[in-house]
């Protein structure tokens, strides 16, 4: 359907929010969702996710259990200072991702003045500044061969000379990595 493929047109910043914003679109999601219910395809806790998260509201209110209760919340306002609400303030997308190249581990580094974020990417890894999370740019990109797709990067520092070393890891050959 329409707002499906609208929803799937991750190109279009904002296409999340814009393609659930009408009341059809919302009415055509809570339709599918409670037909994927009842067939048995989709469990009620993830429609209810679902849900909640495109703020449709409970689709069975009545039959959510007490580990369900938080999805009857509405969405938090965009002045909430507590934990548990993320916004988007910037983007950076240097590489292509593919099926077999993307990024997956992330990992956060502070020196001085500057933050960094470390990124993981199949094809390798990327340090990127994000001391103006609205305005990210790419400081360096080191390409890793191997070990397949799956990576991650955590960072040591050494007290004895003072130094910071960030160490990306693969694993298996996922993707023709070796």
């Amino acid at each position: 359907s329409n707002v499906f493929s609208q929803a799937d047109d991750s190109e279009n910043e904002g296409y999340r929010t814009e393609a659930f914003a009408s009341e059809p679109s919302k009415q055509e999601l809570r339709a599918f969702l409670y037909t994927e219910v009842s067939a048995g395809v989709m469990e009620l806790e993830t429609a209810e996710i679902i849900s909640s998260t495109l703020s449709l509201g409970a689709l069975y209110p009545d039959e959510n259990s007490e580990g369900l209760a938080f999805l009857q919340q509405p969405p938090a306002v965009a002045s909430y200072s507590g934990e548990g609400n993320v916004i988007r303030v910037g983007r950076w997308n240097g590489l292509v991702s593919t099926s077999t190249s993307f990024y997956n581990g992330i990992w956060g580094y502070a020196v001085g003045d500057r933050e960094y974020a470390l990124q993981c990417h199949g094809q390798g890894f990327n340090i990127i500044d994000i001391t103006d999370p609205t305005s990210p740019f790419r400081v360096q990109f080191v390409p890793m061969e191997g070990g397949g797709y799956w990576r991650d990067a955590a960072t040591h520092h050494d007290a004895v000379t003072g130094k910071s070393y960030a160490y990306v890891g693969a694993q298996g050959n996922q993707g023709g990595g070796t």
